[in-house]
Order: structure tokens, then C-alpha cells, then sequence
């Protein structure tokens, strides 16, 4: 796939043409960058002014407690975008730290080339900004999400109301998620020996079924 061609299966570039990705691109002072798997993109507290796009590959966005813990926020795969909720703020200082969990590939470019008026064009500048808009909306509202999961007490309500918040995102009872057990726990914050076993009796109660990353909902989940 070329690099247009990647550019423009990106919600970023959402509603441009070829020709228009082709003219805006060599305008966003962008940089690629190849970042290996388990390094650290950006450290929390790190400073960050510029919004990336990623290529290939996947990354991780993570947040620590007081006491070291890690708290797995979200995963961000090919096509989607990266730190622009971080670019978009006055400070521009990050409070995740992001880690590459596959070999990746990203294109950066910076944010202040959208908030100033005549480095680009004005339709393409408005275009992009409000499509970051639109990205970071859903961002939002996929955190509220979590939230609603984490103010559940028993580690069966988190599963349940985690899994029926899947099927509805993909309109149907068997879908495939992106996270590892581990990752699955670290989101739930739970342990992953207690996750495991919980979805082991799930299956065994014939609620779901599922193999690795692939489930499926066997009856209707009430959290």
C-alpha cells in the first residue's frame, strides 16, 4: 500500500481525495518514523507537539498510579491516530506514556501547523481539524465507556458489561478483540489469573464461548 493509500484509509483524511491528500501532505512538515517493538514513543510528562498517524503496527497507551501500576487505557492501531488529544491541550504535556507492542511505522507532523492561519490552505486546515475533532470525540466516549465498567465491584459484572459493550461495537454476538489477556486485565484492572478463571466458568455456564482473542456470546449478558 503506498503512503496515500495509507493516508487515506485514516480517519484524519476522512472525506479527501487522492488528489487533495496528494497536494496537502508535502505541506505538514511530516516526518516517518520506524519505532521497534517495546520502546517507549512517549514518557509521561513528556512534552508533545505533534500528532502522529500510524502506518503499521500498534501501540499501547498506558498510565501509572501512585504505586507503579499500570492502567491500560486504550490500543492504537494502523489508521488510527496518536497523541493528538496531548497536541490539541495548552501545555501539550503527556500524561500517558504510549509503547510500541508491535514493529511500527508512523508518519508526525506538527500541530501548530493546524492553528495557524496561512501555512496551509483554509479548507484542508478545517478539514483535518474538524475530523480530529470528530476522533477525539469517540476517544471520549469510549472512555466513558471504561468508566461505566470500572464502577462495577464484581469481576463478572466488568467482564460482561466489557463484552456486550464489544458486540454492540461490532453490531453482532461474535467478535474478535485486540487486547492479550494480560492487556484485557490490565483495562479491567483486575488479575489476570482471576480474569482467566472467571471466563473459563462463563463458558463452562454456557454464556460465551470463545478461543485466544475471538468470542462469542452464547446468551443475552446482563451486567
Amino acid at each position: 500500500m503506498s503512503l496515500i493509500d495509507h493516508l487515506l484509509s485514516t480517519k484524519i483524511f476522512e472525506g479527501f481525495t487522492r488528489k487533495e491528500v496528494s497536494e496537502v501532505f508535502p505541506l505538514l512538515g511530516a516526518r516517518v518514523l520506524s519505532v521497534k517493538k517495546n520502546a517507549v514513543l512517549i514518557e509521561a510528562d513528556a512534552l508533545v507537539d505533534a500528532i502522529g498517524v500510524v502506518l503499521s503496527g500498534e501501540f499501547a497507551v498506558s498510565k501509572e498510579d501512585v504505586y507503579g501500576n499500570s492502567n491500560l487505557i486504550k490500543k492504537i492501531v494502523q489508521s488510527e491516530i496518536l497523541a493528538a488529544e496531548t497536541a490539541c491541550t495548552p501545555s501539550q504535556i503527556s500524561p500517558v506514556k504510549i509503547t510500541c507492542t508491535q514493529d511500527a511505522e508512523i508518519i508526525t507532523f506538527p500541530y501548530a501547523l493546524l492553528t495557524s492561519a496561512g501555512s496551509l490552505p483554509d479548507k484542508y486546515r478545517c478539514a483535518i481539524l474538524k475530523n480530529i475533532l470528530d476522533i477525539m470525540a469517540n476517544s471520549n466516549m469510549r472512555q466513558l465507556y471504561k468508566i461505566e465498567i470500572l464502577s462495577r465491584k464484581s469481576l463478572r459484572d466488568r467482564i460482561v458489561l466489557y463484552l456486550a459493550f464489544q458486540a454492540k461495537r461490532t453490531s453482532g454476538n461474535s467478535f474478535h478483540i485486540s487486547l492479550s489477556r494480560e492487556e484485557m486485565a490490565t483495562y479491567l484492572c483486575v488479575d489476570r489469573s482471576a480474569l482467566s478463571r472467571e471466563l473459563g466458568r462463563m463458558q463452562k455456564e454456557g454464556l460465551i464461548r470463545f478461543h485466544k482473542n475471538s468470542f462469542h456470546i452464547l446468551e443475552n449478558l446482563t451486567p
